[in-house]
């Protein structure tokens, strides 16, 4: 994918043959390989032998408005977090729903039944047992420390049941977190692919004045939104070379222009 966004930036110099020979060779052998990349630079192709013929187009209309295709993309990704709402809520109707409901009926149908065990086999506990021998009763002082014990014990167990449920809501913000880092990266992702795509087609369009219409000067205006816009990408690259081209090139038809001007006054 990195491979094709490259080779995709050099279609406007490999079109206009301003392309050097070793890059030339790069778009050749990859759009052998590749059909999509072929097919966009014939339609690229297709595209400047109209405004070839229609030259009084404002191509001015052309440049996409950035708030745009910002404002695009979050409409995006608020759609995509509906949907997925939409897909919990019908998980939420369809399956844990009947799971609750099937759930608390086994829980109605377990205590029922423990009720009726407990009425069939009702447990003699007030019953008096008679026994010939003699059990001698536990001091005062050893009551007082087996109900100790088992306080601490219950105690013990309520702390230990506290802890885990401390634990527990701890853990509920931290998944909330990573959802949330889960979306801003989708959306950064979204982002990045929007900026080398327009990028991109800004790159072309400038192009377009720069060669097909022969106006360098008006194109350089284009060439420096694309860098101050989008300076991280490889549109922007491409964008300063051009640059760099039109100055050279102007400085150069300056300085023959005063040399003219200069042999000419010489001579008279």
């Amino acid at each position: 994918m990195s491979k094709c966004y490259k080779i995709k930036n050099l279609f406007g110099s490999y079109i206009y043959n301003t392309i050097s020979q070793e890059e030339k060779s790069d778009v050749d052998e990859h759009i052998k390989t590749c059909k999509k990349c072929a097919e966009d630079l014939r339609t690229q192709q297709e595209t400047i032998e109209i405004f070839k013929v229609k030259q009084n187009i404002d191509y001015n209309d052309l440049m996409l408005d950035e708030e745009s295709f910002v404002s695009n993309v979050y409409r995006r990704i608020a759609m995509e977090s509906i949907k997925q709402k939409s897909r919990q809520e019908k998980l939420r109707k369809f399956v844990y729903q009947p799971a609750l409901a099937t759930a608390f009926a086994i829980f109605i149908m377990a205590f029922v039944f423990a009720r009726i065990d407990n009425i069939k086999y009702p447990e003699n506990k007030y019953i008096p047992i008679v026994s010939n021998t003699v059990t001698e009763l536990p001091e005062i002082d050893d009551r007082e420390e087996v109900k100790q014990d088992a306080v601490l014990s219950k105690n013990t167990i309520k702390s230990d049941s506290n802890k885990t449920t401390e634990k527990v809501l701890a853990k509920i913000p931290i998944v909330v977190k990573k959802q949330g880092e889960a979306k801003q990266s989708r959306a950064n992702i979204l982002l990045t692919e929007a900026k080398i795509t327009n990028s991109r087609d800004w790159l072309l369009n400038a192009d377009l004045i720069n060669y097909s219409l022969g106006e360098p000067l008006r194109a350089l205006s284009k060439y420096q939104m694309i860098i101050d816009h989008y300076p991280d990408t490889d549109a922007a690259k491409e964008a300063q070379k051009r640059i760099k081209t039109i100055l050279d090139s102007e400085f150069t038809n300056q300085r023959e222009e005063f040399t003219l001007e200069t042999e000419l006054n010489d001579g008279i």
